[in-house]
């Protein structure tokens, strides 16, 4: 039988402390002997500690005078296993892990990258993370989000990570809800539950609230520091009559149960449990992107049981805006708006084309008008053949300002004309005039998805300097931020570049029946290319410029006996730095000239990546390239470099390997490595393909936009 020592700071009525008293009652009495410590006994939850778990009280809240006593403790309990669920907590067991035997096992229980910039010292806690949780024994996290960000930001090994979502009795919730409850009258009933403090945005759900009709009311269970701040804050609203601070209730389930929805408007989570509860009531939930894991609580959960809103606005789905406001209907079944005219814009018809048409027809599957506008280029015809219209815009890529006015001055009548609800710019150049334009025009709301900042960690400090101030400005007027990798959404809030204050991770992705592993497919390409069946080939596919780092793969290429297909061409509008000389010198090469083929721009990329045995994207820079989502589709093993996006897409030593950055010794052993072992390659490519579908279906992420603009 395994001994478990569980740490909690207290019995306070949050969400990490009900599911760890959670597990400790699931847990099977015949394998496992819990025992919890508290640092202070106090506090609602008590009497949820089943009698069977020893209970120590070390009667000091305060970890710094608390700890020599819990070490002593859990020295003197001998467990198999120490359990700890704060994140402060378990600094500080990670710190003395030498005085702690047994196994040490960490929860964690909020998204570090939204709550360690709340802590009283954010950069001591981020390195307090980076440094020590890579030894835990095992770091629990309770959503794919979370385990991502501990291996990427926080180095924690893989294999260390278990994901655990929290644990709902939903049997026992239905039985204590009995009948369901509400405030009389015939307008709309929300509730909201959780700890009065910052953390979850109640001041921001009060905000909201004043808009909508008299007739709605509003019930918040818990208690916490906020209370009295957050009494008057609805005085001054007006709100006294219709909000009701119901305080700490051990059984809010009957008001749960019947409330027409319940609300989190939280600022940052980890599993929201309280969400999880009131869906095991049948009520629907409506939050804010920023609630943790909400996103993929919302994937899994029936269609219409959970609308993520924009922040400050988590009610917005169901009921009406303030009066005088702009009408937007948020989500198709909501009533009153009618559908959206949107504005898809970029800088050119590549864009449009590869990475924007689906998006375009999603939206416009959910009965909204869906305009085009970008650059005039040969590609805009297939998106017109598509069913849309396109209009265009003298947009540069360059540095040009008489070009960027021109196509600004455009922009503003175009909109002035076209009347739109919504502005969806993507890409940087095209993004920073539109968002101006839009402002100047009046455009009711603008969106802008950063497909990857072009700002990074090395670029020059004064030119980096220079395009984070030009995103913060294009930020204020800019109502929702949408990135690609969950790092860039990080970097956006931390330096504040959306003034609405709503920023998301959406991903990236691609059809999974279009890219795809076939047998056939690959016989039949391989024979075209004159290429032996047991040819090892490697695939990249990306523009021909030097930041996609071409100069260092060539330079691998020597080492590596195999042959590279480069799939890419320079596109008219690029300004960043040739490769043109290293093309000529690799084509001229004695060996390079017979193990590097150069394909041009292609249109039967699937094809070709299933013909393919490896993939490489050795960037200097992406925002989530999705290149990467097409070859783990395709079941290829990949080689990228450890920037931004590509480490939230590669898991090291399981669907590929990541180098260092203009490495190309590094990048020569990685491919060298994989050439060398089938059964490698085929191990990680399968793996490869299952997170793909998982996380990277092209469907998904159009409807996590959707979703989240309301739409």
């Amino acid at each position: 039988m395994l001994r478990l020592c569980f740490v909690l700071p207290s019995f306070a009525g949050g969400g990490a402390e009900r599911v760890l008293l959670a597990l400790i009652a699931g847990l099977d009495r015949t394998r496992f002997r819990p025992a919890l410590v508290v640092l202070s006994g106090d506090g609602p939850l008590k009497p949820r500690l089943r009698d069977d778990v020893p209970l120590t009280d070390l009667g000091r809240p305060r970890l710094r005078s608390a700890l020599p006593a819990l070490l002593r403790t859990i020295r003197q309990q001998a467990p198999d296993a120490v359990v700890s669920t704060f994140g402060y907590v378990n600094l500080a067991l990670l710190a003395a892990r030498r005085r702690v035997p047994g196994r040490l096992v960490l929860r964690e229980a909020n998204m570090p990258s939204l709550s360690l910039g709340r802590t009283p010292w954010p950069a001591a806690f981020r390195l307090g993370y980076r440094r020590l949780y890579r030894h835990a024994d095992t770091v629990i996290c309770s959503s794919g989000a979370m385990a991502s960000e501990m291996t990427r930001d926080f180095g924690v090994p893989a294999a260390r990570i278990a994901l655990l979502p929290n644990p709902v009795d939903v049997a026992d919730l239905r039985t204590r809800a009995g009948r369901p409850m509400r405030e009389a009258g015939a307008g709309a009933r929300f509730v909201a539950a959780g700890r009065l403090t910052g953390q979850k945005g109640f001041d921001r759900l009060l905000d909201m609230f004043a808009g909508l009709p008299n007739d709605s009311r509003l019930t918040v269970f818990g208690d916490g520091p906020d209370a009295a701040a957050l009494d008057r804050r609805a005085a001054r609203l007006g709100l006294s009559d219709r909000v009701r601070f119901a305080g700490f209730d051990p059984d809010p389930w009957p008001w749960y149960a019947g409330a027409d929805a319940f609300l989190l408007p939280s600022r940052w989570e980890g599993m929201p449990n309280a969400a999880l509860e009131a869906l095991a009531l049948g009520t629907p939930v409506i939050a804010t992107p920023e609630a943790g894991a909400i996103a993929e609580v919302a994937r899994a959960a029936p269609e219409t049981a959970v609308r993520v809103a924009a922040a400050g606005q988590p009610a917005a789905a169901s009921v009406p805006r303030r009066r005088g406001a702009r009408r937007f209907r948020r989500h198709p079944d909501a009533g009153g708006g009618g559908p959206v005219k949107i504005c898809q814009l970029c800088a050119v018809d590549f864009t449009m084309y590869h990475f924007l048409l689906p998006l375009m027809r999603g939206m416009a599957d959910a009965g909204h008008e869906v305009v085009g506008v970008a650059a005039d280029g040969p590609l805009l015809t297939a998106v017109r053949q598509a069913g849309f219209r396109v209009e265009t815009a003298p947009i540069i890529r360059g540095y040009n300002p008489a070009s960027h006015w021109r196509a600004y001055r455009r922009l503003v009548a175009l909109f002035r004309q076209e009347k739109f609800d919504l502005l969806h710019a993507h890409t940087p150049v095209a993004a920073l005039i539109a968002r101006f334009a839009a402002r100047r025009a009046g455009v009711p709301r603008i969106v802008y998805t950063a497909h990857g900042f072009y700002f990074h960690d090395r670029m020059p400090r004064p030119k980096r300097a220079v395009f984070i101030l030009l995103e913060w400005l294009a930020g204020r007027m800019t109502d929702v931020l949408l990135t690609q990798a969950e790092e860039d959404a990080a970097t956006a809030r931390r330096l504040g570049l959306c003034r609405g204050g709503t920023i998301a991770a959406i991903g990236n992705g691609s059809d999974p029946n279009r890219f795809r592993p076939d047998a056939a497919t690959r016989g039949t390409v391989r024979q075209a290319m004159n290429t032996d069946e047991d040819r090892v080939v490697i695939a990249m596919v990306g523009r021909l410029v030097a930041e996609k780092g071409y100069p260092e793969l060539f330079d691998a290429m020597r080492r590596v006996d195999a042959e590279l297909w480069v799939i890419g061409e320079r596109l008219a509008s690029d300004h960043a730095a040739s490769i043109d000389s290293a093309i000529e010198a690799a084509r001229t090469d004695p060996v390079l000239q017979e193990r590097i083929r150069f394909l041009d721009y292609r249109d039967d990329v699937p094809d070709l990546l299933t013909a393919a045995d490896i993939f490489t994207l050795p960037s200097h820079r992406e925002g989530m390239p999705r290149s990467i989502v097409e070859a783990m589709l395709s079941s290829l093993p990949v080689v990228a470099t450890d920037i931004r996006g590509s480490r939230e897409e590669v898991v090291p030593e399981e669907t590929g390997l990541l180098v260092p950055v203009a490495d190309s010794a590094a990048l020569a052993a990685a491919l060298d490595r994989l050439a060398g072992d089938g059964l490698l390659r085929r191990r990680m490519g399968a793996a490869g393909r299952a997170r793909a579908v998982a996380l990277y279906d092209e469907a998904k992420v159009v409807a996590r936009q959707i979703d989240l603009l309301g739409l």
